[in-house]
């Protein structure tokens, strides 16, 4: 299987809330804190601002993810699911798609997180 090159290249202004700040919890309820809605909202407003006609990709996918920190601080990975749940029915129909991704942490004045998605061929859809 083959990536083919970066088909898509969003940038969020802004980095997600980690997974320690995503979920909340009242009794046995477990909903999104509001960190994580306003996440959500930004990623669905800059992906539209972004790719105003994009549907969203239905084949296996690689993923590359760039956070860009102004300081190193806590587990890289904590970020990981704010940002892929942010692109389900957006950039992609739903993470399950995605066979490849990396992660990496740089650091740089201005707090952001690029993701770069290309799709894989020579694999059929699952």
């Amino acid at each position: 299987m083959q990536a083919v090159d970066c088909a898509l290249r969003i940038e969020i202004p802004a980095i997600p809330p980690s997974v320690n700040h995503y979920w909340a919890s009242r009794g046995k309820r477990r909903f999104l804190t509001k960190r994580a809605r306003e996440w959500k909202r930004l990623v669905a407003d800059e992906v539209r601002r972004q790719l105003p006609k994009h549907k969203p990709l239905k084949g296996r996918l690689k993923v590359r993810v760039l956070l860009c920190v102004r300081y190193r601080r806590g587990d890289v990975d904590n970020r990981l699911k704010a940002i892929l749940d942010a692109f389900n029915g957006l950039v992609w129909v739903d993470d399950r798609q995605v066979d490849f991704l990396s992660i990496e942490r740089r650091l740089e004045p201005v707090e952001r997180v690029i993701v770069e998605v290309s799709e894989c061929i020579g694999e059929s859809q699952r």
